[in-house]
């Protein structure tokens, strides 16, 4: 078999075989042979050039496996796909809502409690009550965005350019999803308007860092639960979850502020009276202004802070004959609610 023989084999065969390798992965039946087959045809490559003799003009490809034409892998992979930076530890804080058959909308209804049970003298008849109540709507929003391969990429079987681009596009979905869920939870927490004051760093200026540590993260807790204990958000506020969102070094300061045996070195002894989860992440992010350096934010979770996913990411492809491409488009449907700001608070430490 002469060496053009070898490299047509490359260009072509070993092309399907990497598809086969991705859409497959190693671990079966057929990507184990596909890998088989490419390093089969990878060492082809590098190995005919021995075959041939000194003249030959094929052997002339032997210099492209010199060592000194090999680049410095600072510049041989000089291409990088870049992604967001994300996570979804948002979901901690919110009640998931089912939306209604047909309906692009979920509701939260407030209904007050009239019920007192009153004494009820001998004789005497009960009073007859009623209920009443508001309701706030939820209305679903659609996200999309689109990806497109030219026929040349589809014809030369860049495969893995095209995948590449497709893992980018999947990111970027769920980058954009946490950006909106974590700058919902940022904005309502530093709303002091509608929820609660801000808590500053607490404390005695002679106090350990750790000590005011501790005393803030009780204090914003605190503060969610008594402004929350008579709204009828859940049966029990000082029972309820309250997730802690900060950036990940302010993260280890409030896991330490909880820890026990700190405390008690610390003249505070006693684990919080509270179920608190520290979640560490880089994504807090405001509408309007900035987060602070030391900013953290608590939410109570559940209640009326509630999220829905109305459509999941769904994918439609289509021909454009004009510009000879192949284009994918992806939508997805969903809704995010914080509707009572008293379940969230803004701390700072410092």
């Amino acid at each position: 078999m002469g060496l053009a023989k070898e490299l047509w084999l490359f260009s072509s065969q070993a092309q399907d075989a990497m598809k086969d390798l991705s859409l497959n992965g190693i671990n079966t039946e057929k990507g184990r042979r596909a890998g088989k087959f490419l390093q089969a045809s990878i060492q082809a490559f590098f190995d005919a050039p021995k075959m041939y003799k000194p003249g030959n003009k094929e052997a002339s490809i032997q210099a492209f496996t010199t060592t000194k034409d090999i680049p410095d892998p600072q510049f041989a992979f000089d291409t990088f796909q870049k992604i967001s930076n994300w996570d979804n530890r948002y979901e901690n804080a919110f009640k998931v809502r089912t939306f209604d058959a047909n309906k692009g909308t979920f509701s939260i209804v407030d209904i007050s409690n009239a019920f007192t049970f009153d004494k009820l003298p001998e004789g005497g008849s009960a009073t007859i009550k009623k209920i009443k109540g508001e309701s706030i709507d939820v209305k679903a929003v659609t996200y999309a965005d689109a990806v497109g391969w030219t026929w040349e990429m589809l014809e030369d079987r860049m495969f893995s350019e095209m995948a590449d681009m497709l893992q980018m596009m999947t990111q970027e979905f769920y980058a954009s999803k946490s950006r909106n869920y974590y700058r919902l939870l940022t904005d309502a927490s530093y709303d002091t308007v509608n929820g609660n004051a801000s808590v500053a760093w607490q404390g005695a200026g002679t106090d350990t860092v750790l000590t005011r540590d501790r005393l803030t993260l009780m204090k914003t807790v605190n503060d969610i639960a008594k402004a929350c204990k008579d709204l009828g958000l859940v049966s029990d506020v000082a029972s309820a979850r309250y997730d802690v969102y900060a950036e990940p070094t302010n993260a280890l300061r409030l896991s330490n502020a909880m820890n026990g045996a700190l405390g008690v070195a610390n003249g505070i002894g006693g684990v919080p009276p509270y179920n608190i989860v520290v979640n560490p992440t880089f994504n807090l992010r405001r509408t309007s202004g900035s987060v602070g350096a030391t900013d953290f934010i608590v939410v109570m979770s559940g209640g009326k802070v509630q999220r829905g996913d109305k459509l999941p990411p769904q994918t439609k492809q289509s021909e454009d004959a004009l510009a000879f491409a192949s284009v994918l488009t992806v939508r997805a449907r969903y809704a995010g609610v914080v509707a009572q700001a008293k379940q969230t608070i803004k701390g700072q430490l410092s």
